[in-house]
């Protein structure tokens, strides 16, 4: 940290050297010549003797120290955004360990299971095999979905909300309150599956097998 911050530091200064006005508490060209001559030496030594107070360095009207004060705050919210992403990673990372303990070293269509995984958001599951899986309250709003094997799956107040579920066999799966709000059931085979009291606002049905579904209750317009 200490490194890093002479760096920050260092380039701080270069960049101020180049882009702004710094102002030193001392400046033998007191003539402003661009040279440190006699006339220069002749008013040094006319304060000889006196108390000499030297003012703080000012960089574009800003003192020293609020410089640096300014700098300590933006590495903190730095530190701050680099908790956030290893705190983020950590939380990626453990979701992998949970998907390779559940049985998915890959998504390759192998059967697997996903009981017990509170959250699957945004991952893509096609043409896995995922019949007579225990999935209720899981998340899998926005997944990729198409082509997998829910038959008699369990999808109780299941998250499906924007996934895509498009030519999947959910035969006899029950999906009561599942939450399938604009997703994507094209070609979907939902033959004998119980979809009571599901939220299916914007559920795209195109091709669809509803033979013997139970519908009992669900909420198709808003």
């Amino acid at each position: 940290m200490r490194y890093f911050f002479s760096i920050a530091l260092l380039c701080l200064f270069s960049s101020f050297s180049a882009q702004s006005v710094i102002t030193y508490p001392y400046n033998p060209d007191s003539n402003g010549d661009a040279f440190v001559a006699t006339p220069d030496m002749l008013e040094t030594l006319a304060f000889f003797g006196s108390v000499f107070t030297p003012a703080e360095i000012q960089i574009d009207g800003v003192g020293l120290l609020q410089v640096i004060l300014d700098l300590q705050n933006q590495l903190g919210a730095f530190q701050q955004d680099i908790a956030s992403l290893q705190s983020d990673n950590i939380a990626l990372t453990q979701q992998i360990i949970d998907l390779q303990n559940a049985g998915f070293s890959t998504f390759d269509g192998a059967y697997s299971s996903l009981s017990g995984i509170p959250s699957m958001a945004w991952v893509d599951l096609s043409f896995a095999n995922l019949s007579d899986d225990y999935l209720a309250n899981i998340n899998l709003s926005y997944a990729t979905l198409s082509n997998c094997n829910f038959m008699s799956s369990n999808l109780i107040n299941a998250n499906l909300s924007y996934s895509d579920l498009s030519y999947s066999d959910l035969t006899s799966a029950t999906l009561n309150n599942a939450n399938l709000f604009n997703a994507d059931l094209t070609g979907t085979n939902l033959f004998n599956a119980s979809l009571t009291s599901a939220n299916l606002v914007s559920a795209n049905f195109t091709g669809a097998n509803l033979f013997n579904t139970d519908l009992s209750n669900a909420i198709i317009q808003e």
